[in-house]
């Protein structure tokens, strides 16, 4: 069988890799063999480079997750030439032409340890099922604390991603192994949020894992499928001297998805914003100057005559005794991904500005008195051209005067980017409120989750980069 060399870039690291140098993960611990040799092989030793990859992302692993068992080319060929001169059975890696990748098999009489995990050779993060096979989208989800980027991935996910799987598309989970602790991880949040209302926690890491998606696009003659990955590229800091190294995924993906909360917006009646957790904790936890810090630097500033620091975090208010106003723009945000993905680049970028918490916003007098202001909040799946409709043009001219009065211009950002899109969304689609909840304050939803359009933004995004790849 003739071994077709694939190229494609990490994920994670950007890195190129084929599909012939990958390494594999093995997953089971527990097998033994009576060969030492091959014991050696499947023994779990610390994973330097995954465990330096995080470390370099902000996220210093727990050491029991960086105690794995990878394979690679090097350790197969070298524990082949003992085993062949002990008359032993060598170890396999064979190619599937179905999924242009490679599988692992060690035997040894009736014990036998398969795997197809293949992780980078260069980050050992895991490529997603069928990696090498298909192209892939990128979707980045940018935003400040607590504008709901996870809420938003959970709601998407939810049931199965049933608010997805319409007509002519059908959405699943591409991590490949069921057991996959990123999978299980999502999809536990997202069955909690479908079954039981509770909202997943805020995320304080400067990057965690993607979330892949296997999307199969029926066409007029053929199907078409592709690999998503969602990124949560603006992290949930903004500090200056944090550089691009938040922002820096947004350089790799297609398109972002930016979200505004209600509580950005300049309102007749602001809605208050609610956080899940103590301010000061988080913070603490991502490693921001607190309140107290902050004013040590603006006096500081102040005596030197430079301008003073607005750091961008939660609702705004005011400290009496330090005068020091802190507040949430989320025009900095776009700052920083403009800073992230370089001037010369906007121009290859899709960006979707999108309301969040749109429900939020539907008692509101000031949207009432907005003539088809209803249309923003009607919930509607998706049909065949659905960007078509009516119904969507006429959200388009209300969503530009919206954000031209009451969004901090944000729509004048549209035009560095290589096209850009309106749209008002709601992720759970009704209210939440703080409880007790196994002796954890969580967040819950007062009523059963019902997005309002939440997959509007996604689909838009990836009906463009499929044009844009001639596909359609």
């Amino acid at each position: 069988m003739e071994h077709q060399k694939m190229i494609k870039k990490c994920p994670c690291c950007f890195r190129e890799i084929s599909n012939e140098e990958a390494d594999i993960l093995v997953r089971d611990h527990e097998i033994r063999f009576h060969s030492p040799i091959l014991n050696d092989l499947i023994s779990p030793r610390e994973d330097e480079k995954y465990a330096q990859f995080w470390g370099n992302m902000g996220d210093s692993q727990n050491v029991n997750e960086t105690n794995r068992i990878i394979i690679t080319n090097e350790m197969i060929e070298e524990a082949n030439e003992e085993l062949l001169e002990l008359g032993m059975q060598p170890v396999e890696k064979t190619y599937d032409e179905d999924s242009l990748s490679y599988t692992l098999t060690i035997r040894e009489d009736s014990v036998i340890v398969v795997s197809n995990t293949m992780v980078c050779p260069h980050c050992h993060n895991v490529l997603p099922q069928n990696f090498f096979k298909y192209e892939m989208i990128s979707i980045g989800l940018a935003g400040s604390v607590a504008t709901g980027k996870t809420v938003y991935m959970a709601s998407l996910m939810m049931n199965g991603f049933r608010i997805l799987n319409k007509e002519n598309i059908t959405v699943r989970n591409a991590h490949g192994n069921p057991l996959d602790p990123e999978k299980m991880k999502m999809e536990k949040i997202s069955q909690k949020l479908f079954t039981d209302r509770i909202c997943p926690d805020p995320t304080k890491k400067a990057f965690h894992q993607p979330v892949y998606l296997e999307v199969s696009l029926k066409l007029e003659r053929d199907v078409k499928n592709f690999l998503v990955t969602f990124y949560d590229v603006a992290g949930e800091t903004i500090r200056k001297e944090a550089g691009s190294g938040k922002t820096m995924f947004a350089r790799h993906v297609d398109g972002i998805i930016f979200f505004v909360d209600p509580s950005q917006m300049y309102l007749k009646q602001p809605i208050s914003l609610k956080t899940t957790v103590n301010e000061e904790k988080i913070l603490s936890s991502m490693k921001l100057l607190s309140p107290k810090e902050q004013a040590a630097i603006q006096r500081e500033n102040k005596m030197k005559g430079s301008q003073p620091i607005v750091l961008d975090f939660g609702t705004s208010f005011q400290e009496e005794d330090e005068n020091l106003v802190y507040e949430r723009n989320p025009e900095t945000i776009l700052s920083s991904l403009r800073m992230g993905i370089g001037d010369s680049q906007l121009k290859n970028k899709y960006i979707a500005l999108t309301i969040a918490k749109c429900d939020q916003l539907s008692e509101l007098a000031e949207f009432r008195e907005i003539p088809a202001s209803s249309l923003l909040f009607e919930r509607e799946d998706i049909k065949k051209g659905w960007l078509n409709t009516d119904h969507q043009v006429i959200r388009q001219k209300l969503l530009e005067k919206i954000f031209e009065e009451k969004v901090y211009h944000l729509q004048r950002n549209v035009g560095e980017y290589k096209e850009g899109g309106l749209f008002c969304i709601s992720a759970l689609g009704c209210e939440t409120r703080q409880e007790e909840y196994q002796q954890a304050l969580i967040t819950r939803a007062v009523s059963p989750v019902k997005p309002i359009r939440v997959e509007e933004p996604f689909m838009w995004l990836l009906m463009k980069a499929v044009q844009e790849r001639g596909w359609i």
